[in-house]
């Protein structure tokens, strides 16, 4: 799967208002839940422009012409030993701590997602926008 190469703009609307809707969400958690937690992944599309807010290990994907783009990344143990050469591609499949989340939405604490917003593809291209998680 490729790396989907894209343009960022920083404090879009789309991504502030996810940013402030999940806030909101966090100052409602109920007390009785706490060291519970989720992953989440949300796109809000305004005009031409996409919103995303990202934490955890759930995932959202691009599809055009039929290849298919993993647009966020995982907030796990095993992506960050990846990312640091310390383990290869192949062994993430099989690795131990494969579903140890380092960052996920609580409800406590201010975890910090990742959040950003892109430019919609231009009239005509053929995409489609995915958002799944690994259970």
């Amino acid at each position: 799967m490729k790396p989907w190469r894209h343009e960022r703009w920083r404090g879009s609307q789309p991504s502030s208002r996810l940013a402030l809707a999940l806030e909101k969400a966090r100052a409602k958690a109920d007390p009785s839940m706490q060291g519970m937690g989720t992953t989440l992944t949300a796109l809000l599309w305004s005009g031409s422009q996409l919103g995303l807010v990202h934490i955890g290990d759930s995932r959202a994907y691009l599809v055009r012409d039929g290849e298919m783009f993993q647009i966020t990344q995982d907030h796990t143990l095993v992506q960050s030993l990846l990312d640091d050469g310390k383990i290869t591609a192949e062994e993430v499949a099989s690795h131990p701590q494969r579903f140890l989340l380092l960052r996920a939405l609580d409800g406590v604490t201010s975890s910090r997602t990742s959040s950003c917003a892109r430019r919609a593809p231009a009239t005509g291209t053929c995409s489609v926008r995915m958002v799944c998680t690994k259970w």
